[in-house]
């Protein structure tokens, strides 16, 4: 296997992963070579990107290989009911669009604005992440 074909922040996460050109044509490995060469994303992929990534980190896996989009997500500490969660996706808005789609389902945005049953707090890599701070 040649790893030298593959792109910055793609990385093999198991011994044998497929061979390396196959990732060409892959959605999210032509995402992250368009944001490697300067690229910008639209708000559309940058949704999508945001909910594949949403509640498994900042890696998109595929066949053997982790592509890492870190560099350009956010992180968010979401409390939901006493249930708190680290979280990533591209700004808060798109939390506020996956929790509307997938989670709960309310009338307007405001509902989700540091409300009584959900608070959405940006932290920051050098913040503390303890419930209780929060």
């Amino acid at each position: 296997m040649n790893e030298n074909n593959v792109i910055e922040n793609v990385k093999p996460f198991v011994k044998n992963p497929i061979e390396p050109e196959a990732l060409n044509g892959f959605y999210y490995y032509e995402l992250r070579k368009r944001l490697n060469e300067g690229g910008a994303l639209s708000e559309a992929e940058r949704k999508t990107l945001s909910e594949k990534v949403f509640m498994e980190g900042t890696c998109v896996k595929y066949r053997g290989w982790q592509i890492d989009f870190s560099d350009v997500l956010k992180r968010f500490f979401v409390k939901r009911y006493n249930h708190a969660e680290i979280n990533y996706a591209f700004c808060r808005e798109d939390v506020i669009y996956i929790l509307k789609k997938y989670l709960e389902f309310a009338d307007s945005e405001d509902d989700y604005d540091d409300g009584d049953w959900v608070t959405i707090t940006e932290v920051k890599e050098s913040d503390s992440l303890y419930l209780s701070d929060y």
